[in-house]
């Protein structure tokens, strides 16, 4: 067994890489293509890479956290009472932008402000909308258990996305989180990252990005 394997997948067993499987909801088998590494076909990647990863900055919605209906009842709410109704379909499209733009593409308004204070009130008072996927925890304990540095990159605001990691019970497991209030340029601008590749004191090779 390669210790860069096994180190990354701290319960590696039978030749499955654990943390794969948990993160994907498969199995993937690692193999040793060779005497020096092992390899894991899922990812086309050479887990000797991983060996030498120190940070690993997770989004948050969509990663972490399954906030499918937290984000869309609370742009469905904020338009219906602002008297700009849409569907989810359309409401899908703009999805990963930083709020007050998703909500000038939606309605063609300059100052939305309204809207997005509308829309942050809902998710304030509705975050159990907000889940962990499955195992989520699980995987979250093993890296740290490894000692990896564990950040969370958002575009949400701090308040929010702070509120739903801790009551998921995730944000014990992070070491550093950064959100729209933190940076000039949001996703996907390289900002965010920077900002934590920095605060961990880490270069770009020595962290991976989910």
């Amino acid at each position: 067994m390669n210790p860069s394997c096994n180190r990354f997948c701290p319960r590696l067993s039978s030749r499955q890489c654990s943390f794969h499987r948990v993160k994907l909801g498969s199995t993937v088998r690692c193999r040793d293509p060779s005497s020096s590494a092992t390899y894991c076909t899922h990812f086309s990647i050479l887990y000797t890479d991983y060996y030498y990863m120190k940070a690993i900055l997770f989004d948050v919605d969509g990663t972490l956290l399954d906030t499918t209906e937290y984000i869309y009842k609370a742009f469905e709410y904020s338009l219906k009472k602002h008297h700009k109704p849409l569907k989810r379909e359309y409401i899908g499209t703009i999805m990963g932008k930083p709020l007050e733009e998703c909500y000038r593409i939606l309605t063609s308004i300059d100052d939305v402000s309204q809207l997005a204070q509308s829309h942050n009130d809902f998710q304030k008072q509705n975050p159990h909308l907000s889940v962990p996927f499955p195992n989520t925890l699980k995987v979250l304990r093993s890296l740290k258990k490894s000692n990896y540095h564990i950040a969370a990159v958002t575009t949400r605001k701090k308040n929010t996305a702070i509120e739903t990691l801790q009551q998921s019970g995730l944000f014990q497991y992070l070491d550093y989180i950064v959100t729209i209030d933190d940076v000039v340029y949001p996703k996907p601008h390289p900002e965010s990252i920077q900002r934590a590749l920095d605060y961990f004191g880490v270069s770009p090779k020595e962290a991976i990005t989910w």
